[in-house]
């Protein structure tokens, strides 16, 4: 898909940033990329009306255009759900551990003041 579209020279009207390549299209926001589907989809579905006459085809290039935008929104969409699994496992780690060493605080203040001297003493050995 990308091949064809690179040796197509694929470009892309945007109405707000004007003409991109297919590598401009990462670095679109998902709002953006959206209204571009959305167009593409729109151009693709009024060349599919209905005919019992015409046989009308979308374009390749238009079809491909929608194809492409499509698969970077998904990319998209899956990195942004990969990167808050990431967040919420990290912050659930942060949490564990402060839980952890709370716990640990409690057992070292359970102590008898002996056993905290030893080990302070083997701690300056």
């Amino acid at each position: 898909m990308f091949e064809k579209a690179s040796r197509k020279k694929l470009r892309f009207n945007v109405a707000s940033v004007g003409v991109l390549t297919v590598e401009d299209l990462w670095d679109l926001p998902l709002t953006q990329l959206d209204k571009l589907a959305v167009s593409l989809n729109r151009q693709i579905k009024d060349v599919g009306e209905e005919s019992f006459i015409a046989n009308k085809k979308v374009p390749e290039a238009t079809q491909l255009s929608f194809d492409i935008v499509k698969h970077i929104i998904d990319v998209k969409i899956a990195e942004a759900e990969t990167k808050k699994l990431a967040m919420e496992k990290k912050a659930k780690r942060e949490k564990l551990l402060q839980i952890i060493e709370e716990k640990q605080n409690e057992t070292d203040r359970s102590k008898s003041i002996d056993d905290l001297r030893k080990e302070l003493a083997e701690l300056e050995d």
